[in-house]
């Protein structure tokens, strides 16, 4: 027995590793990748529960979704009108009743009308009630990406992100739209059911019939084959906004390392795993569709020969053979209605699985931040007993504990990867600590609200982002109700003013994406001037200078010289000149701090701090 359960396994597993090497081929994902990612989504969301959530942000527009639904309604009951019309009018032509006709066929004109001129309403009003929808989600969406820790972007494809922000809010409230107009026209369809039942019992159980083996082959192709191609053209698709967004931002490194032949074969390969994917998923919906229409149009014969009997012994007349064949599509709509409503939930499913993870707190953690204000924040840092690790299994610093006075400036040196910079962003809490606390103040940054924390302390990172917009745009991000004058003041202190002023339109000249119009060290000029616009009692400035000539970077120390007493600055600096003025230099050296003190102190007592000023000499 255990002989054949293991023989049992290893031929499923050649199968799956045979099914591996075919999606790889043709689609550039595994088998197992598509299939865990079904598994995933059939254990999670059972019972729809994350599109359960999401109607909160469609609960918004319920007002244009209550309207959509009373219209929807009101048309499918005047649009019965229009098949029981149409009976009466054939009837009565054959019966010669002109005057009875004539009215017959005014009831079939109004309703016919009648029907048209609610659905338009209806789709005004159900297509705001969607781009409310998708604008709500989008909204929610933004909100909880800004909330999410940095620390999941380091692990996170910028892709991704952008197809759930741009594409799954769009799919949810089409989809939610689509489901009510599949179920006011699941309405629609019942009544004229109930309808032909009463023309004739029998043919209208024939047309059942017919309905019913169409029905059984979109089912069939939906139990067991639309998610799984639904999860593989979404795991495709991904890849390919991922790598086609790493081809725009890594455009100049693609050109400087003549990538372009390298770079476009990849992508061409990952436009054809797209296209088979989708043409695949199309072929395979279309032979079950195609094959459930000739299914349907064999058992229409049936429908004939029933019909033709009951003509010859007058159990039914000619005008309700006639609207039941015109109209039996009403009854096909019954069953692929229902389909049509599952088919939407569960590709809506997907998209709001991803939309759940970004907005839930189990994937995508959510900064927590206390309720303690800071009235008055003085700039005292306190850093007792720290622990923090990007990865579980590794430590960046054990027991790290050092204070900075209010209004000291202190430098932080060190060879690379000993965590400097680390430090600068565990102070806004940019990353969470795993264990200590961190004092700003003599409060735990914890127990601080967003706005007391992050107000006070300015950083300037070494790669500062620089939006694109004007250069004014960009500072007033800091302080949107400074003045001209302060913006001048600030930028005149970071050394930027007199390059703006060379601009055609000054500080209105737009900087370009990531402010790709302006060089590296006028992008730190203008982050220094951001920065110091927003006029933190803490400053910290992370390799700020690194893009500065040598002219540029002793002006800049100068204003940081100029600062000492009134803000409280810490300086990350590979050049140790940018610190040897600074009150106070920590050392660090395999992870925690070795020495402490100024500049002439370390260079006699600290061996790795001279080692690091002669290597620069």
């Amino acid at each position: 027995m255990h002989i054949d359960k293991k023989g049992r396994q290893e031929q499923k597993d050649l199968k799956l590793n045979a099914l591996d090497s075919r999606y790889t081929e043709r689609y550039g994902v595994t088998y197992r990748e598509v299939m865990d990612k079904v598994a995933s989504g059939k254990k999670k969301h059972r019972g729809f529960p994350d599109m359960m959530q999401l109607l909160h942000y469609a609960g918004r527009e319920k007002h244009y979704y209550i309207w959509a639904i009373v219209l929807g309604i009101i048309a499918a009951a005047v649009s019965l009108m229009v098949p029981i019309a149409l009976q009466n009018i054939i009837d009565l032509l054959t019966a010669s009743e002109w005057q009875q006709v004539l009215i017959w066929g005014a009831v079939y004109a109004v309703a016919f009308a009648g029907m048209y001129g609610i659905y338009w309403v209806y789709m005004l009003v159900i297509s705001r009630a969607s781009q409310g929808t998708a604008h709500n989600l989008r909204v929610a969406l933004a909100e909880a990406i800004l909330d999410t820790k940095a620390k999941k972007y380091d692990t996170v494809s910028t892709g991704d992100i952008l197809n759930r922000i741009n594409n799954d809010p769009a799919k949810i409230s089409d989809n939610f739209t689509q489901v009510i107009n599949y179920s006011t026209n699941l309405i629609e369809a019942f009544a004229f059911t109930i309808y032909a039942f009463f023309v004739n019992p029998w043919l209208a159980l024939v047309l059942f019939g017919c309905s019913i083996i169409q029905f059984l082959t979109y089912f069939i192709y939906n139990k067991f084959f639309q998610k799984r191609n639904q999860r593989r053209n979404k795991l495709i698709h991904d890849n390919n906004t991922s790598a086609f967004n790493e081809m725009v931002r890594g455009n100049c490194d693609v050109k400087n390392l003549n990538l372009k032949h390298i770079m476009l074969k990849k992508m061409v390969g990952l436009s054809l795993n797209r296209y088979k994917s989708i043409v695949d998923t199309t072929n395979q919906r279309q032979a079950f569709i195609k094959t459930g229409s000739i299914l349907h149009g064999l058992a229409l014969f049936v429908f004939f020969v029933v019909a033709v009997l009951m003509l010859q012994s007058n159990a039914v007349t000619l005008g309700g053979v006639l609207v039941l064949i015109t109209y039996r599509w009403y009854m096909l709509e019954l069953f692929d209605n229902v389909n049509q409503v599952y088919e939407l939930m569960q590709d809506a499913e997907v998209s709001a699985e991803r939309v759940c993870e970004i907005l839930n707190d189990e994937k995508y953690p959510k900064e927590h931040f206390g309720t303690l204000d800071l009235p008055e924040p003085r700039g005292e840092i306190e850093f007792k007993h720290v622990t923090f690790s990007y990865r579980e299994d590794m430590s960046l610093f054990q027991d790290m504990s050092f204070k900075i006075n209010a209004g000291e400036t202190i430098g932080i040196v060190g060879k690379s990867g000993q965590g400097k910079s680390t430090i600068i962003n565990l102070i806004p809490k940019i990353y969470d600590i795993d264990s200590g606390e961190i004092l700003l103040d003599g409060i735990n940054i914890a127990d601080l609200t967003e706005d007391a924390l992050r107000n006070t302390v300015s950083v300037v990172p070494q790669a500062p982002y620089i939006f694109n917009m004007t250069i004014r745009e960009n500072l007033l991000f800091a302080k949107p109700d400074a003045t001209q004058e302060e913006i001048i003041d600030a930028c005149k202190k970071a050394q930027i003013h007199d390059f703006i002023m060379t601009k055609p339109e000054g500080y209105d000249s737009v900087v370009g994406e990531s402010g790709i119009m302006l060089s590296g060290g006028q992008k730190q000029r203008l982050a220094i001037a951001r920065a110091l616009l927003k006029d933190s009692k803490v400053l910290l400035l992370d390799e700020a200078t690194s893009a500065l000539d040598n002219e540029s970077q002793g002006k800049i120390k100068e204003v940081i010289h100029n600062l000492s007493g009134e803000r409280t600055v810490v300086i990350v600096a590979h050049r140790l000149t940018t610190v040897v003025d600074c009150d106070r230099i920590l050392v660090i050296d395999g992870n925690k701090i070795i020495a402490d003190g100024p500049h002439e102190e370390l260079r006699k007592s600290c061996s790795v701090y001279r080692n690091l000023y002669q290597s620069e000499e």
